[in-house]
């Protein structure tokens, strides 16, 4: 992975209002400590913190991304577990943990997540690029109807 392409990633990501965060793995433990997420679900680091989700919500989720799009600042999540359904699209603050390694540099890259995933019907893919953002016919812009308000992205940079 390029530096042109990390660059492209956060240039493309800020765009859309998301606040993009370059960190160290070591970083990680401080971050989950000062930030108080209410939802933790992040594989390759090996944290979790479980939560009731309901209708009401959840104010800020952390959760890991398989993937991103460096020409869109989209990132890619895939599970199986309705928890990360949810904690992606009913928290006021989606947090999302991106390693830079697995930054593609445009969306043709990702053609193998979608046929690798979608073989099983219980299989979620989702590519957000930003907080929710809607506009009615007068042209008023909302954030947050269907979707988190706020997405920060947390890079962790491979150590040279």
């Amino acid at each position: 992975m390029s530096n042109l392409t990390l660059g492209k990633f956060i240039e493309m990501s800020s765009l859309v209002g998301n606040k993009n965060i370059v960190i160290k793995n070591s970083d990680l433990p401080l971050i989950i400590e000062r930030e108080g997420f209410d939802f933790i679900s992040l594989n390759k680091a090996n944290y979790y913190q479980d939560c009731k989700i309901d209708e009401r919500g959840i104010d800020k989720s952390f959760i890991e991304a398989s993937a991103a799009i460096a020409e869109t600042g989209t990132v890619i999540l895939k599970s199986k577990s309705e928890k990360i359904r949810l904690a992606s699209s009913l928290a006021e603050e989606l947090n999302i943990l991106l390693y830079e390694k697995d930054i593609m540099e445009k969306l043709e890259e990702a053609e193998f997540i979608l046929s690798e995933e979608m073989t099983e019907d219980t299989n979620f893919i989702a590519f957000i690029t930003g907080a929710s953002r809607t506009a009615d016919i007068e042209r008023v812009l909302t954030i947050g109807v269907h979707g988190p308000v706020r997405m920060n992205i947390y890079i962790v940079q491979e150590e040279r």
